[in-house]
């Protein structure tokens, strides 16, 4: 489902938009646990940038099409990363 809200110049400026987004935030499903947000960059004109987030569910490792050696390594390289040991 899309909504698309159009905002048009007036007095009162933007905080009843702001108002009315927070209000049905809370309507909102909470993020699904075994999900994972994928940040894409894409291109809104010609001289701008903007990250997307895709939600995506998580895969297993045994859906990773890589040799076992370098899949081990890449593990292991990802444990090091988010060990306590590596934190700043």
């Amino acid at each position: 489902m899309l909504l698309e809200i159009t905002c048009y110049p007036t007095f009162t400026g933007t905080k009843p938009i702001i108002d009315f987004l927070d209000h049905v935030r809370g309507f909102a499903d909470p993020p699904k646990a075994g999900t994972t947000v994928v940040y894409r960059p894409f291109r809104v004109n010609s001289s701008y940038w903007r990250w997307k987030g895709i939600r995506r569910p998580v895969r297993s490792l045994a859906s990773v099409a890589l040799e076992a050696k370098k899949k081990d390594a890449v593990i292991a390289d990802l444990t090091k990363y988010l060990s306590v040991e590596c934190e700043r």
